[in-house]
């Protein structure tokens, strides 16, 4: 999953593409909601939403950072249970 994350999130593919590669995300969190900003910790303000991808549920997930034109990073969330 990590390795998918680095491939797609790379700063070269528009959410579309990703979303074409890897089906509707299971979930879109946008700027402002808390769990955003549980998950995603980079600095980029360009960062509007996350495409979440989930692994187990909502336990722990890949997401990829998007401004609405590209996907500019990628993340991993897990809940270290």
């Amino acid at each position: 999953m990590l390795s998918l994350g680095e491939r797609l999130g790379d700063g070269t593919h528009a959410p579309g593409e990703m979303i074409a590669l890897m089906g509707a995300p299971d979930e879109v969190l946008a700027r402002g909601e808390a769990m955003f900003s549980n998950a995603y910790r980079g600095a980029d303000p360009r960062v509007r939403r996350l495409l979440v991808y989930y692994w187990r549920g909502g336990h722990d997930f890949l997401f990829f950072a998007s401004d609405g034109s590209m996907v500019l990073a990628s993340g991993w969330w897990a809940a270290l249970e």
